[in-house]
């Protein structure tokens, strides 16, 4: 199952980003049966969309409306 985060925020600018993404990789590497993290925030920089997907994580580039 994947984990879709919407509204994460800037984690380069503030701590409860980071701490949320934290949260999200953990929870990844704990349990199986969370498949691939999806990101998605329109105020993502370029920086923090390579941090994420080195990260592991996938960045949405489309908004789906919190779909």
């Amino acid at each position: 199952m994947q984990m879709v985060i919407y509204g994460i925020g800037s984690i380069e600018s503030y701590e409860p980003p980071r701490l949320q993404l934290s949260l999200a990789i953990l929870m990844k590497r704990m349990f199986s049966w969370i498949g691939e993290v999806e990101i998605f925030d329109p105020l993502i920089s370029l920086a923090e969309s390579r941090v994420l997907t080195a990260l592991g994580c996938f960045v949405l580039t489309v908004n789906e409306q919190g779909r």
